[in-house]
């Protein structure tokens, strides 16, 4: 008695795509990277512009400004720290998420005299969700086009 097992060609070009899933995996990832890095500075620069501030309020420059209080976002004055947000992928596997304007770190960090305010950590826990979701969704189509 005699079992044949045969590959047919379908099967074999199947085997043949497994080599590329790897290579399929890091693409989708870097992929990822990028669309949850717009999403962080569309999403922290909305916070800024849209949530409600009840700090207190003063007078700048005859206009009345209310300021933000301690773990809010921080309120938009001039738009500097706001249109400073951005991020780069480093390869394809990290990303660096951040804002340049020079007081961004004592907004984030907090000082002696003023309590911080944690927008950029606040949005990046706030957005975990869609974050899993974006890198699903990346890296199921990177992997449909390997086997289509």
């Amino acid at each position: 008695m005699e079992i044949r097992i045969e590959i047919t060609r379908e099967g074999q070009k199947n085997i043949d795509n497994l080599s590329k899933v790897p290579q399929a995996c890091l693409n989708a990832m870097r992929q990822s990277l990028y669309e949850i890095g717009k999403m962080l500075v569309k999403q922290t620069s909305d916070n800024i512009l849209h949530t409600k501030k009840t700090g207190i309020l003063y007078r700048y420059k005859s206009r009345r400004i209310r300021a933000s209080a301690p773990n809010e976002f921080p309120a938009n004055r001039s738009g500097r720290n706001r249109k400073s947000i951005q991020f780069h992928v480093l390869g394809k596997r990290s990303m660096i998420f951040g804002a340049d304007a020079p007081y961004s770190k004592f907004l984030e960090d907090g000082t002696r005299k003023m309590e911080s305010r944690n927008f950029l950590l606040r949005t990046i826990k706030e957005t975990t969700g869609r974050q899993k979701k974006i890198l699903y969704n990346q890296t199921r189509r990177f992997i449909k086009n390997v086997y289509s």
